[in-house]
């Protein structure tokens, strides 16, 4: 008996009986049987929604990296006023300190 391993429409992984010619899916109990003419359709739509997923999962990492680029540039903004305002309080400090030094 040979087994192959597909993805179910649910995400689980297909064992599929080639001497039977049917798969089940353990997860939500799907029952697939195809003929030796289809199996080139089978493997095809494996290889379609394993793409699927590599795209989605692109995807994915891009939102995710986009998102950290802007968090970064923004935590960038926030350091460089702080830096901005703290250089401004020890300026007027010494300016106070001087005027009422020469008062």
């Amino acid at each position: 008996m040979k087994f192959i391993k597909l993805t179910c429409n649910c995400g689980a992984q297909l064992e599929v009986d080639i001497d039977n010619m049917q798969a089940y899916c353990p997860y939500c109990g799907r029952k697939l049987l195809f003929d030796i003419d289809q199996m080139e359709v089978v493997l095809a739509e494996k290889e379609k929604t394993k793409r699927a997923q590599e795209k989605t999962k692109r995807a994915q990492m891009e939102y995710e990296y986009k998102n950290k680029k802007e968090k970064l540039e923004n935590d960038q903004v926030k350091l460089d006023t702080s830096i901005y305002v703290s250089i401004l309080i020890l300026v007027l400090g010494i300016f106070f300190y001087l005027v009422f030094l020469y008062s």
